[in-house]
């Protein structure tokens, strides 16, 4: 996955940064970057490695879950759209079934 990562555009920026600093950039330096790169940088806190894999960090509103979410590469999101959206065991099954 964490070379996955690495060959997509925007994340590659994101980790860079995240590998060169734990400190968010200034604005001045986000602002030239994609519309997923600044939505990847609003999130800045909540990014996290594990196992050289770049996560968000997700939080209930209670409080008491805390778990970390895998930042899919471009290339694999419709996959995991599909997967949990228009499978038959999937918890909604499309616009029409979910009517």
């Amino acid at each position: 996955m964490s070379e996955q990562q690495e060959a997509d555009a925007d994340l590659k920026v994101i980790i860079g940064w995240k590998k060169a600093s734990e400190r968010k950039l200034l604005w001045e330096d986000v602002s030239p970057q994609s519309r997923a790169v600044k939505t990847l940088w609003s999130q800045w806190d909540r990014l996290l490695f594990r196992n050289g894999v770049l996560c968000r960090k997700w939080e209930n509103d209670i409080g008491d879950q805390i778990t970390n979410h895998v930042v899919l590469p471009h290339t694999l999101r419709l996959t995991a759209f599909e997967a949990h959206h228009s499978h038959t065991t999937a918890s909604h099954r499309g616009q029409y079934q979910t009517k």
